[in-house]
């Protein structure tokens, strides 16, 4: 996971129970989507009329230049061949298959214990490894990070337990918040795949310079947090990965990914058929330029309402907010796209105010409004400390 964490957790791979609701989205996603190539959108749907989540739960809109069309498709760079696993294979860097190591084998073995039920996995997660895939190329990183979601909790957007790591990384809230996710009661980034790449992506980038580009230390910092690991290095006077003192945990988790990448790299020695790659299955990132319900959204993609909330789990309560993005596969994203360009225009939202009459304070119009000085304060940009000026237009917090 994504900083240290004390608690054991079963392999998902081996724990076939938990993943049947995976299972029954990527089943319906696999059917009756075309997949047109990525490209940007140059039209102008229009908005729809939702209310949106709350701005304190939510990271800020992409700053932009010029207003941006409500709805945008995010550009993909030029890849090569579209076969995922034919890229994978391609942008393997450091997992040495050839070299003796006997917690890879023993993660290896564990794995194709029952190789019906890996193939299984890697079919229900392949979208979402194609697109976190798809971030990692567009960087530069190895590819073997494409299939570190599946050691850390099988792609599944897992919902947080207190102060525990959540989402396919498994971020911690600390680590979570240090790399620009955003935590609330209506948004939680770590469970948006697209949010959360982005950060794991970052965080990988920043691990790879101070480690000098060791793959195999940024996993282990990536699980164990970057001051363990230096740690350990110090007292081993700079030893490499093998050599460090590092928890089972760690040291099982490095082991699982390149096992796993190993695996992908030489299918046939490993005795599995990896499953072959349906472009309709591909997902993208709409970024949206008004509020939506996901529901509605779901309705006007085509897909099940259950799925796109699978797909777009971060959203707590169903709602989107507006410039955030939307996960979809690409021809329902399509088909959202070509629903919201024939819904009318709603009428522009004046934004309620105040005008500050002689004696009033912040705090007598905050309790006059049902709101709070600070909220009142932030939203204003205003000092609570200094006095109002009679005739001082206020705006009022959103409810």
């Amino acid at each position: 996971m994504a900083a240290s964490c004390a608690m054991i957790r079963a392999d998902p791979l081996f724990r076939a129970a938990a993943l049947a609701a995976p299972c029954l989205i990527f089943g319906l996603l696999a059917a009756g989507c075309g997949a047109p190539a990525r490209k940007a959108n140059t039209s102008t749907p229009a908005t729809v009329t939702t209310a949106p989540a709350e701005p304190s739960a939510i990271p800020p809109a992409p700053s932009q230049s010029a207003p941006s069309p409500p709805i945008a498709f995010a550009p993909a760079a030029s890849r090569g061949p579209p076969d995922p696993w034919s890229r994978l294979r391609a942008g393997l860097r450091f997992a040495d298959c050839n070299a003796p190591d006997a917690a890879a084998e023993a993660a290896r073995a564990r794995y194709l214990r029952d190789r019906h039920a890996l193939a299984a996995q890697l079919l229900r997660v392949l979208p979402l490894l194609e697109f976190v895939l798809a971030a990692l190329e567009d960087a530069g990183l190895p590819t073997e990070f494409a299939l570190l979601p599946i050691v850390e909790s099988g792609f599944r957007a897992l919902p947080a337990q207190g102060n525990r790591p959540a989402g396919a990384w498994q971020f911690m809230p600390a680590t979570a918040r240090a790399h620009g996710l955003a935590i609330g009661p209506s948004y939680d980034a770590r469970l948006d795949l697209a949010a959360a790449t982005d950060a794991a992506i970052r965080l990988i980038s920043g691990l790879a310079r101070s480690f000098d580009g060791d793959w195999a230390l940024v996993t282990m910092a990536f699980n164990a947090g970057e001051s363990r690991i230096r740690r350990a290095r110090n007292a081993q006077h700079g030893a490499q990965a093998a050599q460090l003192p590092v928890s089972p945990i760690t040291r099982t988790h490095l082991a699982r990914l390149l096992a796993l990448s190993c695996i992908v790299a030489d299918p046939a020695a490993a005795g599995i058929d990896l499953p072959r790659w349906d472009p309709a299955r591909s997902l993208i990132a709409l970024t949206l330029a008004q509020p939506l319900v996901l529901d509605q959204a779901a309705r006007l993609s085509g897909l099940e309402p259950f799925v796109l909330r699978g797909l777009n789990a971060a959203w707590r309560q169903g709602r989107i907010a507006a410039g955030q993005r939307l996960l979809l596969p690409e021809a329902s994203a399509q088909r959202l796209a070509d629903a919201l360009r024939t819904m009318p225009q709603p009428e522009p939202h004046r934004m309620p105010e105040h005008v500050v009459r002689a004696g009033e304070s912040l705090w007598t119009i905050a309790r006059r409004h049902g709101t709070s000085v600070r909220a009142l304060a932030r939203r204003n940009g205003l000092d609570p400390q200094r006095p109002l000026q009679p005739g001082q237009v206020l705006n009022l917090p959103a409810d």
